[in-house]
């Protein structure tokens, strides 16, 4: 995939698209997740998550938004998308994107932001089968 394949974006498109995020920190429900979702769950479980430990090293995502704040994130954040549109691949860095710009950040200050193309990201084999038999829409 080249430079010419990458769509850029914006903060309110992210915000409303759909990851393959399911089941996210404390979160039990088990459909799809958007961004804007992500962000709000996010900003609720931190600190359960953060006391009860992170496996899914979902804390992440405050070093990466303190980075993107900074001016220490060099690269554009590039979002993977599967065959159906959903995230798959730049998730976490979403989140803290989506943070930067709660905490008043201009997206001029931030790393730009790219779609890659429908198909970028593939799912693991027999994972996608797993989440829809759990009952993710």
């Amino acid at each position: 995939m080249s430079e010419l394949d990458l769509t850029p974006t914006v903060p309110e498109m992210l915000a409303v698209s759909e990851t393959i995020m399911t089941g996210f920190m404390c979160e039990p429900t088990k459909t799809f997740k958007a961004f804007a979702e992500l962000v709000e769950i996010f900003a609720r479980d931190q600190a359960a998550v953060a006391r009860k430990g992170d496996p899914s090293n979902d804390l992440r995502v405050i070093a990466f938004a303190s980075a993107m704040m900074a001016g220490r994130w060099e690269r554009p954040t590039v979002l993977r998308r599967d065959a159906d549109g959903r995230i798959g691949d730049g998730v976490h860095r979403g989140i803290a994107y989506l943070r930067c710009i709660d905490d008043r950040a201009e997206p001029s200050q931030l790393p730009q932001l790219l779609l890659a193309p429908l198909g970028s990201w593939q799912w693991p084999p027999g994972l996608k089968e797993l989440v829809q038999a759990a009952g993710a829409s």
